[in-house]
């Protein structure tokens, strides 16, 4: 719940440098929960996994700016995906520092 997150944190005055949000395909985290064939709590069950996915890859602009959020397409390699967020972290570094 975005006006949730932002009541907790009205408080708080630290901002992260930068947020990664991993894009998965919704149906991929869906087999990927199956495969693992145990009991499940409410944060994975299937109604609740579509639902979050809705919110966190469609967050408001405001949001994404004020919390710094880059969208990382997951990869069928790990490495690719390691590149992609090492990439992030680097031009942020790097737009930072003018280096």
């Amino acid at each position: 719940d975005i006006n949730w997150l932002d009541e907790i944190n009205k408080y708080n005055q630290n901002v992260p440098d930068l947020t990664l949000i991993l894009v998965v395909d919704e149906e991929e985290l869906l087999r990927r929960m199956r495969l693992e064939r145990r009991g499940f709590d409410v944060f994975e069950q299937e109604e609740f996994i579509r639902r979050e996915v809705k919110v966190f890859y469609d967050l408001p602009g405001d949001l994404v700016e004020k919390f710094n959020v880059r969208y990382v397409r997951s990869e069928k390699d790990p490495m690719k995906l390691a590149d992609k967020c090492v990439h992030e972290i680097a031009s942020l570094i790097e737009s930072r520092f003018q280096i």
